[in-house]
């Protein structure tokens, strides 16, 4: 191999690395748009609709959101809200 075509393949091995890098960044997802602020009634009816249809993650996430409180507290709060929305059946 002569030094000229090393030279040619180190070229276009460092140009495809930049391309390829350039391509990944540029498809990254754009960051979410923080979601809107609900009122206490409508976090409430948030958090009973999640719970109702079984989506006790989201209505721990919900909770934490609102209430700015740890995981073993939402989760404790929102099981309570649960034990309470089965008890009135």
């Amino acid at each position: 191999m002569s030094p000229s075509f090393l030279v040619l393949l180190l070229i276009a091995v460092v140009m495809g690395a930049l391309i390829g890098f350039w391509l990944r960044s540029s498809h990254r997802e754009q960051p979410a748009e923080p979601p809107t602020p609900l009122s206490p009634e409508e976090g409430q009816q948030s958090l009973a609709e999640l719970i109702e249809s079984g989506q006790m993650i989201n209505a721990i996430k919900l909770y934490r959101d609102q209430h700015g409180v740890g995981l073993k507290e939402a989760k404790d709060a929102v099981e309570a809200m649960r034990a309470d929305l089965l008890r009135r059946g």
